[in-house]
């Protein structure tokens, strides 16, 4: 059974529709900080990481020039709006 995103597959572990499901754990610890009570109706019961959030990626055939703006607007990224996700910074590989 496929439910479309993580957030769903929570929700439906949650409730009780599904035994279990691969969550991704910054969702998880976004609703856990959205929803403390769902930490009451779930348990973790594997991990995989700590790892980073998945990679930002783009097409080989951009232009260089675009892909450095790019990474220089999303290098430069810093404050609230990140923070409420957790997230300090980006960093490049």
């Amino acid at each position: 059974m496929l439910s479309g995103g993580h957030r769903r597959s929570l929700a439906w572990v949650a409730a009780g529709e599904v035994s279990a499901a691969a969550i991704d754990s910054n969702v998880l610890r976004l609703a856990l900080r959205d929803d403390p009570a769902l930490a009451a109706r779930l348990r973790v019961i594997d991990a995989l990481g700590p790892f980073p959030i998945q990679p930002i990626a783009a097409r080989a055939t951009l232009p260089a020039a675009t892909r450095a703006a790019i990474t220089g607007a999303l290098l430069a990224l810093r404050g609230p709006k990140l923070a409420a996700f957790g997230v300090t910074g980006l960093e490049a590989p």
